[in-house]
């Protein structure tokens, strides 16, 4: 299975009800918060492609690594992380001469 199929996998056990918009899944509930005592929906997104997680929520504000979230739920994440590090942007400042 690939990282993106273990994340969906883990999701219809522990996330669902939840929708997958262009490379985010979203559940009705944050795992963590619930939704807090107004029940907030939609707050939580877990990203397939980057692998890590967030609820939008200011009380909340949880945040993490894919396999942080599995660990919560008593479970070992098997994703392959990409070795290669991200490409930092720069910025050249104009000449003004």
């Amino acid at each position: 299975m690939n990282n993106r199929q273990i994340m969906i996998a883990f999701a219809d056990q522990h996330l669902a009800p939840y929708v997958i918009r262009n490379d985010e899944l979203i559940p009705d509930f944050c795992p963590i918060c619930h939704g807090g005592e107004n029940g907030d929906k939609h707050t939580f997104a877990l990203n397939l492609n980057e692998g890590v997680y967030v609820c939008k929520r200011g009380s909340c504000g949880v945040r993490g690594r894919f396999e942080d979230l599995s660990e919560r739920f008593g479970e070992r994440a098997d994703i392959v992380r990409s070795s290669t590090p991200k490409s930092k942007r720069s910025f050249a400042l104009p000449n003004t001469e």
